[in-house]
């Protein structure tokens, strides 16, 4: 139990100090939206979060859970990635001084590059903190053993990983994180609950580290902007872009000077690029693009996010379920053969995972027997009816069980069901998408509000906007106002 405890206790001090990071980096950026929100809200236009979404800004409760998401993936990436260099210089070079220069080398380099697009405080505060905190921790811990022990525990653990990876590679290769949801957590109470927790939270930590561009409202000044033509055509372009006025007051994304046909575009006290006023005005989009990508100091740290999900969450699962065996078999077999069993049992039982996730792989489908397939007595066929539907622009609306899939009891069949309506043009699928945005599932009515995009009826636009005014989900605003967009609308004050 000691060798279980030791790593353990220096992982929990790691994603504990990733956590405090974390909550601290969610929570400014909370209060910087909620003043821009405020900013937005008195000119006139709608702001994206509500009021609803607004108050849990100012609170304690969205910094804590949507911190999760970066303590469980980079806070967890960094422990384990920690843990490998420790346990490399221990026990494969022997504590060599020249080791531990190549492994402090690499470490300078990651923190190099998470600010190679400008200092990024809270990149830096995860790669300073969390091997600091967990590297002396796991050092002293780690029990002494031989090189041939070592290389013996290695094979143990690791060799299971590996074959783990290469049969992930090979046989269910083609699975998204979108699939792994609809098989994994969408079938069963608890993966439900796990999901709505995901959806709920995760707009605040990603919102904390988003480029401009990839964020559904920007603000902009055009105080220093002297001539009224030359302004009004500015704010034109800018709203269109999504980035809107504020007279007054901070923060503020984007500050456009003028002086003569030349544009500068600042942020804070700082020029971040220049361009012709005709030249802004033929290729908006384009500058703006530039601007946000010169401004972005995350664009290294987010693929970091996504690789420790990818690469952390499977050996914490794993190793999880190796020490569930460990500690069973422990109790009537010896410590070797213990581990060996365990080793067996949670690779055996990784693979069997796998096949099961390949069955679930969408098959392809014949043209022919697409409407067989969609009146299947087997939930998978049915969706995967219904994704090519999607794809191929087909309307699901036609389909004889069209009515039993829109009163489904599976979350995954209504979803589906509700993306592919963005195909049909049928007046009554059009009243079902009204009636399923008031679905119980946050992830079904994004896919009401997508589809209604999709379609372009501009009879939604006042029902759309309501529903981003009355709903408490972020999630489901954000897919409003995307659908609003597609469907030309434009955020002008009291739209």
């Amino acid at each position: 139990m000691n060798k279980l405890r030791h790593p353990l206790t220096a992982l929990f001090f790691g994603l504990l100090t990733a956590q405090v990071i974390a909550f601290l980096q969610v929570f400014f950026s909370n209060q910087r939206l909620y003043k821009q929100l405020l900013l937005i809200e008195a000119n006139g236009y709608l702001a994206i979060p509500n009021h609803a979404v607004q108050a849990l800004l100012r609170g304690i409760k969205t910094p804590f859970f949507g911190g999760l998401y970066f303590s469980l993936s980079v806070g967890l990436g960094l422990c384990l990635f920690t843990f490998a260099g420790i346990w490399i210089w221990d026990r494969i070079f022997s504590r060599s001084p020249v080791s531990l220069l190549t492994l402090l080398l690499l470490w300078a380099g990651c923190l190099g590059a998470v600010n190679s697009g400008g200092f990024n405080p809270w990149a830096t505060s995860y790669f300073v903190m969390v091997p600091t905190v967990t590297a002396p921790l796991f050092l002293r811990w780690l029990p002494s053993l031989s090189r041939r022990q070592a290389w013996q525990s290695c094979g143990v653990f690791f060799l299971p990983l590996i074959i783990l990876a290469a049969a992930w590679l090979f046989l269910a290769r083609g699975h998204d994180f979108i699939q792994l949801r609809d098989t994994v957590f969408l079938s069963n109470p608890p993966g439900v609950a796990l999901n709505d927790f995901y959806y709920e939270y995760t707009m605040y930590p990603a919102e904390a580290f988003k480029s401009l561009e990839q964020k559904s409202i920007k603000t902009f000044s055009l105080a220093e902007v002297k001539d009224d033509d030359v302004r009004k055509m500015l704010q034109r372009l800018l709203i269109k872009n999504d980035y809107l006025p504020v007279s007054e007051g901070r923060p503020v994304d984007l500050y456009i000077q003028a002086e003569n046909d030349t544009l500068f575009f600042h942020q804070e006290d700082k020029t971040i690029l220049r361009a012709g006023l005709e030249e802004f005005t033929n290729e908006p989009n384009r500058i703006l693009q530039e601007f946000s990508m010169k401004t972005d100091t995350n664009f290294l740290f987010r693929p970091f996010i996504f690789w420790s999900i990818v690469f952390s969450i499977p050996v914490i699962v794993f190793a999880s379920v190796f020490m569930a065996f460990r500690f069973g078999f422990a109790l009537f077999l010896p410590d070797r053969i213990s581990s060996l069993a365990a080793s067996a049992c949670s690779l055996g039982l990784g693979l069997a995972f796998i096949v099961f996730l390949q069955e679930t792989k969408p098959k392809e489908i014949d043209p022919a027997d697409l409407y067989v397939t969609i009146q299947s007595e087997n939930l998978g066929d049915r969706i995967t009816a219904l994704q090519y539907m999607t794809d191929a622009g087909k309307d699901a609306g036609g389909a004889p069980n069209y009515r039993q899939m829109l009163a489904s009891p599976f979350i995954a069949e209504r979803y589906y069901l509700a993306r592919s309506l963005g195909n049909s043009r049928r007046s009554d699928t059009y009243y079902d998408l009204l009636a399923l945005l008031d679905d119980p599932q946050p992830n079904v009515v994004c896919m009401a509000l997508y589809a209604l995009g999709q379609r372009g009826d501009k009879r939604a636009v006042r029902k759309i906007i309501g529903k981003v005014k009355s709903s408490d989900h972020w999630y489901e605003q954000w897919y409003g106002y995307r659908a609003l967009k597609r469907m030309g609308w434009s955020n002008l004050p009291h739209n």
